[in-house]
């Protein structure tokens, strides 16, 4: 199960009517999911005329952001979501602790009430895949070695950070797809117990010691329960 799948089954259970995506870059994802208003956020799309095309109906009903998640939120998002709130956010940006952090508190100061947000690359699957670089390029050069450069960061503090301290809220990953985090408000099934301190000191080997624990990692079957409560 990919993404694009998780997000659509979601978005059709819920009936979700806003749908943001931070990180589109070729708009393969963001252009096969479904939503009535779409908003796509990112420094540089690259979005091929073909694909465009082909998408020609999701093109036309979803407005572009060729800027950072970080100036979409402080001038563009107040007046976006003013009438009407972000049902499901999708953050797959820069793939950093401090960044998806940050994207996820911004779109939840904008989420309606029964709202997801879901992040990409929860679940790197090697120390390389899960290091804190800044792009693909980035990694190549710490990795030169390296002959396949999957590149998913250290997202998963994210996921840690809020199982430790945001007891309000509902938080699992799936394990598909290099790894899709789910939240939403709601009683927490169990919790962590990690100061910000030690969420900053922990390392992919302590991920890779307790992988399950920390990202509350779920098999992709999972999905059909979580939607029956939608």
């Amino acid at each position: 199960m990919n993404r694009k799948e998780i997000i659509n089954r979601i978005n059709s259970a819920w009936g979700v009517e806003t749908y943001l995506e931070i990180g589109v870059q070729t708009g393969k994802n963001f252009l096969k999911v479904a939503a009535p208003k779409k908003i796509a956020v990112d420094p540089e799309f690259k979005i091929k005329l073909k694909r465009k095309i082909w998408y020609f109906l999701s093109w036309i009903k979803s407005r572009f952001f060729e800027m950072t998640s970080d100036d979409f939120f402080n001038n563009r998002a107040s007046n976006i979501f003013k009438e009407k709130p972000l049902d499901v956010a999708f953050i797959d940006g820069l793939h950093t602790y401090e960044q998806s952090f940050r994207d996820f508190e911004n779109c939840f100061r904008h989420l309606s009430k029964n709202g997801i947000i879901m992040f990409h690359d929860c679940n790197p699957d090697s120390f390389e895949a899960a290091a804190p670089a800044f792009s693909p390029q980035d990694m190549k050069e710490k990795f030169p070695k390296k002959e396949t450069y999957e590149w998913n960061g250290d997202v998963w503090k994210s996921i840690v950070r809020l199982r430790s301290l945001h007891p309000e809220l509902e938080v699992f990953t799936l394990d598909c797809d290099y790894g899709i985090g789910v939240v939403r408000r709601g009683k927490p099934h169990d919790m962590l117990s990690y100061t910000l301190e030690e969420i900053d000191n922990l390392t992919y080997a302590d991920l890779k010691a307790d992988r399950k624990r920390f990202l509350n990692l779920k098999n992709a079957a999972y999905l059909n329960e979580f939607v029956q409560t939608l």
